[in-house]
């Protein structure tokens, strides 16, 4: 009894995640979500490209006054 509470259960919580996010407001607010996730990676990605260049910079001034002395 016990197994056949639990296999209906866990079909009934399968059943219910597949209809999850399929109504057009979701979708709007999914667009919405998903274009923010990217405008944060897009800023993300040019902190780290600053952060490479400036590390560059420096490797640079030290390689040359490494071949300087």
């Amino acid at each position: 009894m016990f197994r056949r509470t639990l296999l209906v259960a866990l079909i009934a919580l399968t059943l219910t995640s597949c209809w999850k996010d399929k109504n057009p407001e979701d979708l709007i607010r999914l667009k919405d979500k998903f274009k923010s996730q990217v405008n944060a990676f897009e800023n993300k990605k040019e902190t780290a490209n600053k952060n490479v260049n400036k590390g560059l910079e420096s490797l640079n001034a030290l390689k040359s006054a490494l071949e300087d002395t």
